[in-house]
């Protein structure tokens, strides 16, 4: 045994097969759960689950560069392991994420997506995805975190320098950053004087954001390792105090060296609520 390079196309996986396998396993399909919610990418031995990274999305191409990241640590811890890739997706951004794949896990053999066997169908796949996004919800807690002092992932917000809004007003604002040349605003309607504050500021773009944009959005709590230890969503922002309420499956109280940010909104329910464009917030 040694390294081996699962593809998969619509309506197929080799799950049967890596559940067989003694070897570690990293599954890169992030619509489908392993061992606990989706939307992250997971190193599994058998039915165990050794290591996740947390998304927030249930396509992994809205952040190959985290793949490949994964895909570089999985080959540097094991030296004999599997590789099952997402599913095959049409498009530049598959086909050099999947050649960057096998470039860097360097495998012995490779699977053909034309090899795979039938998966389980896409509504039972989503129905397994709700079931986990409420056993979440039950087993979460309410987090109230200081964004102050947390490195922000995923989104835009956190990115930049925030702007003094004393110093530098716009008409209707609750928080801005500068973002090199983007000037960030988080603001309930479009600012009259935002032409001026651009000019004040030496920004040519500007990206306007509802102060609830971010309600429901999948998150994470992360270790500076990369590893989540709490998923959740986010209830509310109080833009005032830069506070998170974050509802997460993490024990309170726990310091928060990371909170990143996914694309996916879930309803209290467990209803996927779709996704926001990639750096949307």
């Amino acid at each position: 045994m040694a390294r081996t390079l699962l593809r998969r196309a619509a309506g197929t996986s080799w799950r049967v097969q890596t559940l067989a396998d003694p070897r570690p396993v990293l599954h890169l399909e992030t619509s489908e759960p392993y061992g606990r919610p989706a939307a992250r990418l997971v190193v599994t031995v058998g039915e165990r689950v050794r290591r996740s990274r947390f998304l927030g999305t249930l396509s992994a191409l809205r952040a190959p560069h985290v793949v490949i990241a994964e895909v570089a640590r999985f080959a540097r811890e094991h030296q004999e392991g599997i590789i099952e890739e997402m599913i095959a997706q049409p498009g530049p951004v598959f086909a050099q994420t999947q050649r960057l794949i096998a470039e860097v896990f360097q495998p012995d053999e490779i699977g053909e997506a034309s090899e795979a066997p039938a998966g389980l169908p896409t509504s039972v796949i989503a129905a397994q995805r709700r079931a986990f996004w409420i056993s979440m919800r039950e087993e979460g807690q309410l987090h109230r975190i200081d964004l102050h002092t947390v490195r922000t992932e995923g989104a835009r917000f956190g990115s930049g320098t925030p702007v003094d809004l004393k110093l530098n007003p716009i008409e209707g604002a609750l928080y801005a950053e500068q973002i090199g040349p983007l000037l960030y605003v988080v603001t309930t309607g479009e600012p009259d004087n935002l032409p001026a504050a651009m000019e004040t500021l030496g920004c040519r773009k500007s990206q306007l954001v509802s102060p609830t944009s971010f309600e429901g959005l999948l998150c994470a709590f992360q270790r500076e390792s990369g590893e989540e230890f709490g998923m959740g969503t986010v209830e509310r922002i109080d833009w005032a105090s830069r506070t998170a309420e974050i509802w997460s499956t993490a024990i309170p109280p726990v310091p928060v060296p990371i909170l990143s940010f996914g694309t996916l909104r879930l309803a209290n329910d467990g209803r996927e609520q779709g996704e926001l464009r990639r750096w949307q917030v």
